[in-house]
């Protein structure tokens, strides 16, 4: 898939360039979506993964991720299902 786009959403391939944008939305999700499942210190613990920059390299460059672009701002995170790695549980 290289690209699909209906109306102003557009599906991409996210590239490295994208990672600032991707850790960040991935930090509020954490914080909005998780809030009523882990205490705050879990969330702590798992938003600080996005610090750990090999880890982060090694998703971009090994694994499939898709994003999702309303006028050119990422609004979603699709990980590929087969290597969906970027939730990580300790």
């Amino acid at each position: 898939m290289e690209k699909f786009k209906q109306d102003n959403i557009t599906i991409k391939r996210g590239q490295l360039k994208n990672l600032s944008e991707i850790k960040n939305i991935f930090v509020e999700t954490i914080k909005s979506v998780c809030i009523a499942d882990y205490n705050e210190q879990k969330i702590k613990i798992w938003t600080t993964s996005v610090n750990d920059k090999q880890r982060w390299n090694d998703i971009m460059s090994n694994q499939i991720i898709f994003i999702a672009q309303i006028d050119k701002k990422i609004v979603l995170i699709i990980p590929s299902l087969r290597q969906a790695q970027i939730v990580r549980r300790n």
